[in-house]
């Protein structure tokens, strides 16, 4: 392969790597933001994160 082409597939994956990196903080600083606000200071909070958590990945 000419270097040209190398360059643009390296180029390509770092972009792509970058994008699902940024995707997945998102994703959970979302997840635990909402799910930590909506259920504060109920006796059962980590098995309803759990539940959102669980909703939100299955949907995804």
């Amino acid at each position: 392969m000419q270097a040209k082409n190398w360059k643009q597939r390296i180029s390509y994956a770092l972009g792509a790597f970058g994008h699902d990196s940024y995707y997945v903080t998102l994703s959970t600083y979302f997840i635990l933001f909402v799910s930590s606000s909506m259920f504060d200071g109920l006796p059962n909070e980590s098995a309803l994160i759990g539940i959102v958590t669980s909703l939100v990945v299955g949907i995804r």
